[in-house]
């Protein structure tokens, strides 16, 4: 449980990363952007949750089915799935 929690505190700060540099590269900000952002803050309501809840299985499948929507939400928005081919 103790790396459930730290990975649910420390992690969004890796995806923080990502989302200066798509500040950085695309102006004005779009509401995709501000979707990333507030999907990656709601990392840190599950070690909250846990401690209130306990509910440890639970919280975990969310967890993981909350990153999957966060990836499908970056493909889409930003053209993972079509991005130009190299020459």
């Amino acid at each position: 449980m103790r790396l459930y929690v730290v990975s649910h505190l420390y992690g969004p700060l890796l995806a923080y990363v990502m989302a200066v540099f798509l500040a950085q590269v695309e102006q004005p900000l779009s509401p995709a952007f501000w979707g990333f952002v507030a999907l990656t803050t709601g990392f840190y309501a599950y070690p909250v949750l846990l401690r209130l809840t306990g509910a440890y299985g639970v919280l975990s499948i969310v967890s993981v089915l909350h990153l999957t929507v966060l990836v499908f939400f970056m493909v889409y928005n930003y053209g993972g799935h079509c991005q130009t081919k190299s020459a």
